[in-house]
């Protein structure tokens, strides 16, 4: 009950986004635990069941209902959808005009020319893709996956039970934003505010990530030897 205060109070500003990211970490940080499952189930349900009954009580805003909506149908003509509908297939377009090396830094017409609104913080992974293609794509992945990999061995290698469960909220909280923005950008997860991290604008955002990895880094200088 305590965990799930939070997530509710997030949900009410109403930020669905930052919500799932609140819930993806603490599931992480409750599995390594040594949490019964039930007690994870239970958590998972209960973050379940008050968004559903948010969105029906009306707290949850339309437009993030019709997020949802657009996911199911990205072939629809629906005028209530077409906004984010353009918005994800400008990108999964943008991404695949680039081919294997791309077309160059600031060459790409979709991402250039103001087809994909708020490209720099929700789909800046449109732009590497056809800027720089596959392979900048793939040079992308490569480091956030070395990343999401650190942290995980500075979770390992934690000298007591608060690091490792700081550090194992934090990997699966940056896991999970870095799939949601890269799955909405290819149409694979619905669209959400959630930053691609270190790559996306926003100074707080930013600063968050940053204070995060200064919060690892001490884990490790702490680590056991």
């Amino acid at each position: 009950m305590i965990l799930s205060l939070p997530f509710i109070l997030i949900l009410a500003q109403p930020d669905l986004g930052s919500a799932t990211v609140l819930v993806a970490g603490v599931v992480g940080i409750l599995l390594l635990s040594g949490a019964k499952r039930l007690w994870v189930l239970m958590f998972t349900l209960l973050a379940g069941v008050s968004a559903i009954a948010f969105a029906v009580s009306g707290i949850v805003d339309k437009y993030q209902l019709r997020r949802f909506d657009a996911w199911l149908n990205q072939d629809s003509n629906e005028p209530s959808l077409q906004r984010i509908v353009l918005q994800v297939r400008f990108a999964k377009r943008a991404v695949a005009s680039g081919g294997f090396f791309g077309k160059g830094f600031l060459q790409g017409p979709l991402t250039n020319g103001a087809f994909i609104p708020v490209q720099f913080q929700d789909f800046p992974f449109s732009a590497i893709g056809e800027q720089f293609g596959m392979l900048g794509g793939f040079v992308v992945l490569a480091i956030f996956a070395i990343i999401c990999w650190r942290v995980w061995v500075i979770a390992k290698l934690s000298r007591n039970r608060f690091d490792r469960l700081l550090a194992t909220g934090y990997f699966t909280m940056l896991l999970f934003q870095i799939f949601q923005n890269i799955g909405m950008t290819l149409g694979v997860t619905p669209v959400s505010g959630l930053p691609l991290p270190f790559i996306s604008y926003g100074g707080s955002h930013l600063a968050s990530s940053g204070l995060l990895m200064g919060l690892m880094q001490s884990i490790y200088m702490r680590r056991l030897r």
